[in-house]
């Protein structure tokens, strides 16, 4: 889909698929799971089923492209050993990936391309259309490991990791309320709390600690920054065993007290 700047401002959103969005000109700034990002000029930002989008807003002439892509077509169009559904995954964290002049030019076409086959009803356009998502992402893919020297995008990796990584990934985003031990996911995944970490390490260069901290900060943000409930409301909403517990892990891992973080992701 092609957006412009008259299109320039979305309802506060919970994607429930991968979501890719181009910038071909101008300027969007967007709150990505409370974190705000400046998409510019011939950049990408990718959000993963469950992410949310709270606020959108163009600057100057903007004009460029959104993607949605369901996790059924992922699953569907790329094999699971090829490593792209952890790609996506690991890329949550940094989600802007700046493109040069000729791979910006090959998206805007495959941007184009799909348009117009999914628009015509005549034979075998879902195996067109299908064909043509699975080369977006190997090209996507290709780009991606181009611009990074990330371990996560090394080719040779083991598949059965892979399946790993994505089930530990799929199992924190599928949690409304995110357990904090990483014993919790390793019983769920039948493997050890040592084997899990290891894997995830192997793979994203995160480990699993790290994984889960990331997710239960994102629905901190959330909660902060955009719901009305007190402190003491969030900590039990979101399993702390207090309000004092609650103060202490923000401070560990964002230096803030609960207090200061909302005031600062409000006022940012």
């Amino acid at each position: 889909m092609e957006i412009n700047s008259d299109q320039h401002k979305v309802p506060a959103v919970k994607l429930n698929m991968f979501v890719l969005i181009c910038c071909k000109q101008g300027c969007l700034s967007l709150d990505l799971n409370g974190k705000e990002y400046c998409l510019q000029p011939n950049e990408f930002l990718h959000c993963n089923p469950g992410d949310h989008i709270n606020r959108q807003e163009a600057h100057a002439v903007f004009s460029g492209y959104v993607l949605f892509i369901s996790r059924k077509a992922v699953q569907d169009c790329v094999p699971m050993n090829t490593g792209v559904k952890e790609l996506f995954f690991s890329l949550g964290i940094s989600p802007i990936i700046r493109l040069t002049d000729s791979e910006m030019d090959m998206f805007h076409r495959y941007a184009e391309l799909i348009s117009v086959r999914a628009n015509i009803d005549r034979p075998y356009c879902k195996e067109i259309v299908g064909s043509l998502i699975r080369a977006f992402l190997f090209e996507l893919m290709a780009c991606i490991q181009a611009h990074t020297s990330s371990k996560v995008l090394h080719c040779q990796q083991i598949s059965q990791k892979d399946i790993l990584f994505k089930q530990f990934i799929d199992l924190i985003s599928s949690q409304k309320v995110k357990p904090r031990a990483v014993s919790w996911y390793s019983d769920k995944l039948f493997v050890t709390s040592k084997h899990l970490s290891s894997v995830c390490k192997a793979v994203s260069q995160c480990t699993a600690f790290e994984w889960i901290n990331e997710y239960v900060l994102i629905d901190i943000r959330q909660q902060l920054k955009y719901s009305e409930k007190s402190i003491k409301e969030i900590a039990e909403y979101l399993g702390f065993p207090g309000v004092s517990f609650f103060g202490k892990y923000l401070r560990k891992h964002v230096g803030y007290s609960p207090v200061a973080y909302r005031r600062h992701l409000r006022e940012e």
